[in-house]
């Protein structure tokens, strides 16, 4: 019976699209030797007589699939370098102290697992398509040395790290983030009580839309989803379209939120992509 981290390596290399064969050729389950994978391209080990994974390195090898979702039986597994391929998902990322998954296609929600990395010295998830905020878990977790998730979709208050500064190159290219070392978050629409004051139909004491603001809001609403649908750098179906999902500043520009349902569309193959919250 295999142990648990051969069993992730085993599952690792049966779910990747290899087109240089560098997993394939390298990674032989056929001997079960003590520390046998010591020859596997990536791998490292806790010690040299022994088959625990330490870490696992396999950048710029144009490796292709959705994250394998055994990649948690690697149970020893510290470290986790995926960068520069072109992964997809996933809902969980094993608990590591270094996590390089930069340059993918990695798209959706911060995964709620990476808020429970309180150890981690190394948190890199820049050039990818992550598009929903920040996790609250994860403001205060990570006393990352490194941190980057810059050339993402990224929107709202960025975490504040309570054992390191993170500069505003690390969130450079998210139009959508403010605080910390970024621009100042706006107050709260809600503490207009414009969402109270007026109405469709004159209900109580509450104003009613006039039908000319009705249409610039209508319109800008339509403007907005055309724009996530075909000029976006990603185009974006939102799937869950609502009242509640409208947001208004003080010269009643509507801002469309909760992204949490949508998917990617790709308009070559016809077919919707959903990110890490649906994704796996």
């Amino acid at each position: 019976m295999l142990s648990s981290d051969i069993s992730c390596l085993k599952s690792i290399r049966d779910s990747v699209e290899d087109p240089h064969n560098l997993l394939r050729s390298s990674w032989n389950f056929k001997n079960d030797s003590d520390g046998f994978i010591c020859s596997f391209t990536g791998v490292e080990r806790w010690h040299p007589n022994e088959n625990r994974v330490l870490s696992l390195t396999l950048p710029k090898m144009e490796l292709k699939c959705q994250c394998p979702r055994r990649i948690g039986n690697c149970t020893s597994l510290t470290g986790l370098d995926l960068s520069g391929n072109e992964f997809h998902g996933p809902k969980r990322i094993p608990l590591v102290t270094r996590l390089h998954i930069s340059f993918n296609n990695f798209s959706g929600e911060i995964p709620s697992s990476t808020a429970d990395c309180s150890l981690l010295n190394v948190l890199n998830l820049d050039h990818n398509r992550l598009i929903i905020i920040f996790h609250k878990k994860l403001v205060g977790s990570v006393g990352s040395k490194t941190f980057s998730v810059s050339h993402n979709l990224l929107s709202g208050p960025v975490p504040i790290f309570a054992n390191a500064t993170v500069s505003a190159d690390a969130y450079a290219n998210n139009n959508g983030l403010c605080g910390g070392p970024m621009k100042r978050c706006p107050e709260s629409p809600r503490k207009f009580n414009w969402r109270f004051d007026y109405s469709f139909k004159g209900e109580g004491k509450k104003k009613v839309l006039n039908w000319p603001l009705r249409m610039k809001i209508t319109t800008s609403i339509a403007k907005g989803l055309a724009w996530l649908h075909y000029c976006s750098s990603f185009c974006v179906a939102h799937l869950k379209i609502s009242s509640k999902c409208v947001l208004f500043n003080k010269k009643f520009e509507p801002k469309l939120s909760n992204f949490g349902m949508s998917t990617f569309i790709n308009s070559n193959e016809g077919e919707l992509k959903q990110g890490f919250l649906n994704g796996c």
